[in-house]
C-alpha cells in the first residue's frame, strides 16, 4: 500500500508513528501546529490494533489504547488471519465504544484493506482503488 501511495500520489510526508506510544489526539494537534508554519494537507489517521497481542496489550495498555483509536479515522485489527473470529468479532465489540470505522486486516490473506484505502483516497480523491490492493 505504501508503494501504491507514492507511486499514485507521491505525498511529501507519509508518517508512520511505530512506537505504539503516541496518542492520535496528540498526532492532530501536531498537525494543525505545523499547518500554521507550511502549507499541509494532512490525510487520515489510521490506528493498527495488533489482534494477536490484543488481550495483552488491552490489559496492560487499556487508557493508551483508547486514546489511540478515540480519534482514528480508521482502527485496523492487524494480523486478524492469525485469530479466530470469535475474537476478531470481541476486539471489534470492545474497541467499538470508543472508536469508529473498524476493519480487520490481513496481508497474508490480501483482505481487509479497502476500508483502509477508502479512507486514504478519501482524503486524496485523486487516488484509485487498484487490482493490486484489491487482489
Amino acid at each position: 500500500m505504501i508503494k501504491q501511495i507514492k507511486r499514485e500520489h507521491d505525498p511529501d510526508i507519509l508518517f508512520i508513528e511505530p512506537s505504539e506510544m503516541v496518542v492520535t489526539s496528540e498526532m492532530r494537534q501536531v498537525i494543525a501546529m505545523a499547518k500554521r508554519d507550511i502549507a499541509l494537507d494532512a490525510g487520515p489517521l489510521i490506528t493498527l490494533i495488533d489482534g494477536p497481542n490484543f488481550d495483552a496489550l488491552w490489559n496492560e495498555r487499556r487508557q493508551l489504547i483508547t486514546g489511540q483509536i478515540t480519534d482514528a479515522d480508521v482502527i485496523a485489527v492487524s494480523r486478524a488471519d492469525r485469530i479466530s473470529n470469535s475474537d476478531v468479532k470481541a476486539i471489534h465489540a470492545g474497541l467499538s465504544p470508543n472508536g469508529q470505522n473498524l476493519c480487520s486486516i490481513s496481508t497474508q490473506e490480501d483482505s481487509g484493506i479497502k476500508p483502509i484505502w477508502d479512507a486514504i483516497s478519501g482524503a486524496m480523491p485523486e487516488l484509485s482503488l487498484s487490482e493490486e490492493i484489491t487482489g
